[in-house]
């Protein structure tokens, strides 16, 4: 049986294959049969340290490597030319005369794709070793493309970045806790004043995270900024943002938010909860509000209802107002359970009892999650 060259014959000549066997005579046979299909670019060892030495200075494209050498055996050299490979694929073949299942599953397990008995097959050594480059030609075009896609990710995440700050933001009498799954992210924070002295604060958790929810960011802080700086009110800031977000959204994108307006002078604001977890005002140390959704995510439909709630900024009171996006409620335990609200209610009454960080939160999350990965942005804002 022979092997049809014709699909892989623009890729023979410019394969590079490193051959490492302690016995000059196995080196030979292999050389021969590879360069009787076409493959020309070949450099044969008996050393298992000079063929370290050679894979890290120059460029193989596939390995032939025996089990049984001296200095140093096969594993121990597939171990060295896995901490060289960049591209996370070993392309080796593990040449041996043994079936020891154990030594095969180690290989494999190390990074090792396939294997060549001895005595050789002429039809197996071609077969495997094609397989292999074809496998690392396909995984060296992704690799390529992949370095691509984050470097136009970085670039993009830059972008948005720069757009969503902002030289108007002014977060007066608040502490900030914002930790994103990836650095591109659906939960931001707007702060600023309007003319007349008035703060404005918008937080806010699109659908999802990266990319596809941080690209809808810059698009309400343009709003928020805008209106805000040309001393618009709450509700028309809300509404607008609303508007823009039903015509220029695909549906499935939306936004939970909430709209704290005060006045610093008088102590008195407003807010506005549309979809985002309950917000907790504490006057002293006693919770004295818990304000749930009043309005339905922004971006859905043109048609909403604004629901207002007063709230009283004394500091005879000493006044606490959290808000959170849903990235702590719902970080979820290794058995499934929610961190939820409760959880959530009794850490803001330490924070306000011993006004500590809030970055505390993030070593109680982990620790609910054990081994779980954080899934959601978690985004918390003490307005004080």
């Amino acid at each position: 049986m022979d092997v049809d060259d014709s699909i892989f014959s623009m890729n023979l000549h410019q394969a590079r294959i490193l051959i490492v066997d302690d016995q000059v005579a196995n080196n030979t046979l292999l050389e021969t049969i590879l360069k009787s299909y076409g493959y020309r670019e070949i450099v044969a060892t008996t050393d298992p340290r000079e063929a370290i030495r050679l894979y890290g200075e120059e460029k193989f494209d596939i390995v032939l490597l025996d089990y049984h050498m001296p200095f140093l055996n096969g594993m121990q050299v597939l171990e060295k030319l896995k901490e060289l490979e960049q591209s996370g694929y070993l392309p080796v073949l593990m040449i041996t005369a043994m079936t020891d299942k154990e030594i095969r599953h180690q290989a494999l397990k190390i990074g090792a794709q396939d294997f060549i008995t001895k005595p050789f097959d002429k039809f197996e050594v071609v077969l495997r070793v094609r397989t292999v480059l074809t496998v690392r030609l396909l995984m060296n075009k992704l690799y390529t493309k992949n370095q691509h896609l984050i470097f136009e990710r970085d670039l993009v995440e830059e972008v948005l970045i720069r757009l969503r700050s902002h030289s108007d933001f002014d977060a007066t009498r608040m502490r900030l806790l914002l930790t994103p799954v990836e650095k591109s992210n659906g939960d931001f924070v707007l702060a600023a004043k309007r003319p007349d002295g008035i703060h404005h604060l918008l937080v806010g958790d699109f659908t999802g995270h990266g990319l596809a929810a941080a690209v809808c960011g810059p698009l309400v802080s343009g709003i928020f900024y805008t209106m805000t700086r040309n001393g618009q009110d709450a509700v028309h800031i809300i509404q607008e943002i609303n508007r823009q977000l039903c015509d220029q959204l695909p549906i499935h994108l939306f936004l939970a938010a909430c709209f704290v307006e005060r006045n610093l002078e008088s102590h008195q604001g407003r807010l506005w909860n549309a979809a985002l977890p309950d917000v907790n005002v504490f006057h002293g140390k006693i919770l004295s509000h818990h304000l749930e959704s009043g309005t339905c995510p922004l971006g859905i439909t043109h048609k909403i209802s604004l629901h207002a709630n007063k709230i009283n900024f004394s500091p005879e009171w000493d006044t606490h107002v959290f808000v959170a996006t849903d990235g702590i409620v719902e970080t979820r335990s290794i058995s499934g359970d929610w961190f939820g609200d409760e959880r959530l209610l009794n850490f803001l009454q330490e924070v306000v009892a011993t006004e500590a960080s809030l970055e505390v939160i993030l070593d109680i999350l982990a620790q609910f999650r054990g081994q779980g990965e954080q899934k959601d942005d978690i985004t918390l804002v003490e307005v004080t």
